[in-house]
């Protein structure tokens, strides 16, 4: 039976045990490690009989520390309570005595030299541990554990015969018994530890060595990696087999850790699934594991971008999911479009991961791969946008300023002006009227359909928005050769920027109908609260509290309560218009828990 060991071990703190006084090793004037003057933190009075109840520490500074001769063989350390660290630098003796402490680690290539040592030892990197003297150099209760393959544990006049019979029992391997194999001086697969004869067979090594399988666990030949393109509400299939190799020939097993739920990975490798609108937008990553049931498994990163069909007339879409990074992905194009000095907002909807905030820089713009619809052709953008500036504000636009059509722009740009929609080209525009401008979360939709501006259509949260009014009616006819979104200016022009943040905008080649635009809004959860800060204060007398916000002026607030917010019965207790400043609601509480929210209808 294979015995795979796969080791990891941090040392924390270990140098600092028991009581919270500690001596550091200085050895400023000699080797002598009863001198004062040779310890940094106080005095070492009590260190000869191990009375001494401070934490020691021997670093590699100065002389080198030398343990004291003494009659009797007694022991010298701290006591039982304490600990005793060798960080770096060989502890030689002087005699035959011994050491006694609570706990004793040797690590960072440490050593100690002593007859007899009274402790439990821990071993760590490249320490040793040399016992120098016959019979007992281990007593009843001491005990060496061995916390790393290159640790080395030395009895000087313990033969083999010796070891097993009085020590082996008290020396581990990471806390396991030791195992050795028929020839302990060979490493086998059932062992961990090999067993040498030192001084001329007097005496014995014990080191810990931990077999290696000749290969090991299945390897992905790259992470992370793609798949072909998954387009939403189709079925997809595809295979992992063949992307990761097992060095010893065994036969791989694939499993999926973890990613959204849509796909499957069954064991042979094949990936299924359906994955949905709420899918698209971003780039889908999943962990997915190869594992050879016998020396280990492996994981890797694979990466899906899923499409939007273009069936529905939908020819660019970016859900702005990502949170971080540079880019943001169009779903239908599979294009990742660099942000270009924007930064990362929350989402439009609770559920929703990210948005896109233009306002934080003073020429944001994200230059797509996508370039526009060009010339007078149907067209829908629709987006989601929040703002609290009524001035001009581009949230997508395309083409030339100027074109080939008697001097007439050839820039079609959709925005927000004077607090409502707009669509401009040409010199021409048309104007919406709902005012969305007041700091909160909007779906927005502008289609054209015809030959000039007279022919826009807004809507504003799926309701047909009025236009207010037309300028120059002028024919469109846009140039598809950039697009720019948050802005309307080529690469490297200034922009005038969107002011306010941006999530889930789309391009649709046709005029989309109320229900298509409603469709659009892609909502996943409730769309985030715009109202900001509400502070309670209460219970005041006669079961009174007060709810109070900065509010819009004109926007109308709910106050809605529920006792149990398991069972989703949210009433109205109270409702207020907004004045543009702070305002105070004050409500009674007629029992033990109550909880409260404020809402826009």
């Amino acid at each position: 039976m294979k015995k795979c060991f796969r080791l990891g071990f941090v040392l924390l703190s270990l140098l600092t045990m028991g009581s919270s006084a500690q001596l550091v090793w200085t050895g400023a004037t000699s080797s002598d490690i009863t001198d004062d003057a040779n310890w940094s933190g106080g005095s070492v009075a009590g260190i000869l009989d191990a009375t001494l109840a401070t934490n020691i520490t021997f670093v590699n500074a100065g002389t080198a520390p030398i343990g004291p001769e003494q009659d009797l063989q007694p022991s010298w350390g701290v006591t039982a309570a304490n600990s005793f660290a060798v960080d770096g630098v060989l502890l030689d003796t002087a005699g035959n005595d011994g050491i006694a402490a609570g706990s004793v680690v040797v690590t960072n290539g440490g050593a100690i030299n002593i007859f007899f040592i009274n402790a439990a030892v821990s071993m760590y990197d490249t320490s040793t541990l040399t016992l120098l003297g016959g019979g007992d150099p281990l007593p009843p209760g001491a005990t060496v554990d061995l916390v790393s393959s290159n640790a080395v544990l030395q009895f000087e006049q313990e033969t083999w015969a010796a070891f097993q019979t009085e020590h082996q029992s008290k020396v581990t391997s990471f806390g396991y018994p030791l195992e050795f194999g028929v020839d302990r001086t060979v490493l086998e697969e059932s062992d961990n530890a090999v067993a040498t004869d030192i001084n001329g067979g007097a005496g014995v090594q014990i080191e810990v060595v931990f077999y290696a399988t000749p290969e090991g666990a299945p390897e992905w030949l790259g992470s992370p990696f793609s798949l072909s393109a998954a387009h939403v509400d189709i079925a997809y299939t595809n295979t992992l087999d063949g992307l990761a190799e097992d060095p010893n020939g065994d036969p791989i097993t694939y499993s999926k850790a973890s990613g959204p739920a849509w796909l499957n990975v069954a064991t042979n490798g094949v990936v299924t699934g359906i994955p949905s609108i709420l899918d698209a937008g971003i780039t889908n990553i999943f962990e997915v594991v190869a594992d050879d049931q016998i020396t280990g498994s492996s994981t890797g990163i694979l990466e899906i971008v899923v499409l939007v069909p273009s069936a529905d007339g939908l020819i660019a879409r970016w859900a702005m999911e990502e949170g971080t990074g540079g880019t943001t992905l169009d779903a239908a194009s599979a294009a990742n479009d660099a942000i270009d000095g924007a930064t990362w907002d929350t989402g439009a909807f609770t559920d929703s991961t990210a948005s896109i905030d233009f306002s934080v820089a003073a020429n944001p713009a994200t230059h797509t791969a996508f370039s526009g619809i060009a010339g007078a052709a149907d067209r829908t953008v629709t987006a989601w946008v929040r703002t609290s500036n009524s001035s001009r504000a581009p949230i997508i636009a395309w083409g030339s300023s100027y074109g080939d059509s008697g001097g007439l722009g050839q820039r079609a740009t959709f925005a927000v002006n004077g607090g409502a929609l707009r669509f401009e080209i040409g010199g021409g525009y048309a104007i919406g009227t709902a005012q969305i401008a007041d700091g909160g979360w909007h779906h927005v939709a502008i289609s054209t359909t015809g030959t000039d501006t007279a022919d826009t259509v807004f809507w504003v949260d799926g309701v047909l928005d009025a236009t207010a009014g037309f300028g120059n009616a002028n024919p469109i006819d846009s140039i598809a050769d950039w697009c720019s979104i948050g802005g309307e200016s080529q690469p490297g022009a200034g922009q005038q920027r969107f002011d306010g943040s941006i999530d889930e905008l789309r391009v649709y080649n046709k005029v989309l109908t109320q229900e298509e635009v409603i469709e659009s809004q892609g909502f996943k959860g409730e769309v985030r609260d715009p109202i900001g800060t509400i502070v309670i204060a209460g219970p005041l007398a006669g079961n009174l509290m007060t709810l109070s916000w900065d509010t819009s002026a004109t926007q109308i607030y709910n106050v809605e309560t529920n006792a149990n917010l398991v069972v989703p019965n949210w009433g109205v207790a109270d409702t207020v218009v907004g004045t543009g400043g702070g305002i105070t609601v004050t409500t009674s509480v007629d029992q033990v828990e109550m909880f409260y929210k404020v809402t826009t209808p």
